[in-house]
């Protein structure tokens, strides 16, 4: 297996590879989301989706939001942002142990 990111890794991408990022410092992203009907199915519908890191061309299909922010977390990285309530987690821990 590849993996997410290919056989070039995140860090291929970060610095343009493939396609010209033109900023290193933008990430572009597209978001698409549908409703899932099964015909005959007495259950609710479903929403489906997918996102596409647009320089790389990487997909990703979703079922749940929170893969959209799993998805994008580690092109944030590479650019030194962290995100979410882990990473603000961490910051506390290392402010308090740097008393």
């Amino acid at each position: 297996m590849l993996g997410h990111f290919g056989r070039y890794g995140l860090d291929y991408f970060a610095r343009g590879g493939i396609v010209d990022l033109g900023d290193p410092n933008t990430h572009s992203f597209i978001v698409k989301i549908w409703i899932d009907r099964t015909p005959g199915a007495e259950q609710a519908a479903a929403w489906r989706g997918h996102i596409t890191h647009v320089p790389s061309g990487q997909r990703r299909y979703l079922k749940e939001l929170g893969e959209i922010e799993r998805f994008i977390l580690p092109y944030l990285q590479v650019l030194g942002i962290e995100m979410g309530p882990l990473q603000r987690a961490k910051r506390w821990l290392k402010r308090l142990t740097d008393i």
